[in-house]
């Protein structure tokens, strides 16, 4: 007890103080869950205090000895109500909850939260009293508080959706100081370009290794492009991804943020739920155990699901900073200064590279003409491939006629070739092709600019897989 007759330090005094009838009311029901799940989670919380108990026990330091959960929030699917479990897949959500400590000390998972940890992960093993593994983090108040006044994302979507299983009476949730829509959209922009590009590299190295027949490497770069895929999805829509490379709880994590993502793996059939074992063991049986084996067959299934979880990442991303940016330029438009405001990433792009991009996309149009036939380096191309690709890209947002869009679609077109895209995502781009030649300028209009995004990001990555199949003689050029 300190001087103040206190056992708990300033910042905690001043936030322990009469609550204010204006603020929302944290929730604590957990009636939405069956019983079975209530009596797990109170079995959790239960050994949370009784290990934290034994973790201070004894110890003296000032900071220690008198040391409190302060809150316990269960956050995540188990809170909104949207979890999984299926025993039939083995595949359940997990159980996240936020343990709020009386220091910073207290928040160290090594010195304090390892044995809890330990018993919650040999439980969820033994299967006796919990069959639903639990990811327990561990923030102090002031940590918390830190984080909240500098619009962390996270901390405020678990303060809002989470449901407090204990409390301290008298507590107050920390003042939300939301990040403006643009530091948002930025924030998020640049995680999804970021990542986008490393997956890239995965993917490319993926099939460079399945056409050399190098199958573990395949199967280990598979795996890391899946992990970083969901990092994107955790860190766009959440503002936080754990680091781990266990693809499964990553999964749970993104799939509790989005159901787009839920149909990514199918578990009909026992191949199915092979295959995806063999991706989610191949961080590390790919790499150290020679008895770890992969077939061409698997190989493709996985890249196809990677794939597809690509696209529905990068539609899911693109629309949630669509929004953001949306709800920014709507501000700035009913703003007394909007002048003063900054445009979202398309809007700003738009205005200061038009000129510059009809140029390059002129310019791209003599190469075209200089270089008819199909060649593989890309030194060749009046611009970088990736200017050349998004001028493209930026020019079908603002196309208006079916002239331009089909002009546009055969530049394109002749991209790909250039960069010897493979036999089926050309087939997608003829296909494209064929529906403008038609005449269709309705809203597939905005799904087949999307279909050009994703497949010129593969763009790099397929030339060097082509480029080894030619080596090998499985391609030859007309």
């Amino acid at each position: 007890m300190n001087s103040r007759g206190s056992n708990l330090g300033l910042r905690e005094e001043r936030t322990l103080r009469g609550a204010d009838g204006k603020r929302k009311q944290p929730r604590t029901s957990l009636d939405h869950l069956p019983e079975a799940k209530k009596a797990e989670i109170l079995w959790v919380k239960n050994l949370i205090f009784e290990e934290f108990a034994a973790a201070i026990e004894g110890r003296r330091a000032y900071d220690v000895r008198d040391g409190k959960i302060l809150r316990l929030i269960l956050h995540g699917p188990y809170a909104t109500g949207a979890w999984v479990d299926d025993p039939a897949g083995i595949y359940f959500a997990d159980y996240e909850m936020l343990a709020v400590v009386s220091s910073d000390r207290l928040a160290d998972v090594g010195e304090f939260w390892l044995e809890c940890e330990r018993k919650l992960l040999f439980a969820t093993t033994n299967r006796e009293h919990l069959r639903t593994p639990v990811r327990l983090t561990v923030q102090s108040l002031a940590g918390i508080d830190r984080q909240v006044e500098q619009g962390d994302r996270y901390f405020h979507r678990v303060l809002d959706e989470g449901v407090v299983l204990h409390d301290t009476p008298g507590l107050l949730r920390p003042e939300h100081v939301t990040a403006p829509n643009g530091d948002s959209a930025a924030e998020a922009t640049f995680h999804l370009e970021e990542g986008l590009a490393l997956v890239d590299e995965f993917l490319g190295s993926a099939k460079l290794s399945f056409a050399k027949g190098w199958r573990r490497k395949a199967a280990f770069d598979l795996h890391q492009a899946t992990e970083r895929l969901y990092n994107i999805v955790l860190l766009v829509l959440v503002g936080r991804t754990p680091h781990t490379h266990n693809i499964v709880q990553l999964r749970r994590l993104a799939e509790g943020s989005t159901d787009r993502l839920s149909d990514v793996w199918p578990a009909e059939t026992k191949e199915d739920r092979r295959c995806f074992e063999l991706l989610r063991s191949a961080y590390n049986k790919a790499r150290y155990n020679r008895h770890y084996r992969v077939s061409e067959d698997e190989l493709r299934w996985m890249l196809d699901q990677v794939e597809y979880l690509y696209d529905l990442t990068e539609e899911v991303c693109d629309g949630w900073i669509a929004g953001q940016e949306s709800a920014l330029d709507a501000q700035a438009a009913t703003s007394p200064s909007a002048e003063l405001r900054p445009l979202g990433r398309r809007a700003r792009a738009a205005v200061e590279d038009r000129t510059a991009r009809k140029r390059l996309v002129a310019d791209y149009q003599e190469a075209l003409t200089a270089h008819p036939e199909p060649i593989a380096d890309a030194k060749r191309l009046p611009h970088p491939k990736n200017a050349i690709k998004d001028a493209l890209l930026a020019e079908l947002d603002e196309a208006d006629t079916l002239e331009t869009v089909r002009a546009l679609t055969e530049c394109f077109l002749s991209l790909g070739k250039w960069l010897l895209l493979n036999e089926h995502e050309l087939a997608v781009l003829e296909a494209t092709r064929s529906d403008s030649n038609a005449g269709i300028l309705d809203d597939r209009e905005a799904k087949r600019n999307r279909d050009y995004a994703r497949l010129a990001n593969r763009v790099s990555a397929n030339t060097i897989v082509l480029g080894a199949e030619m080596e090998h003689g499985a391609l030859r050029l007309p």
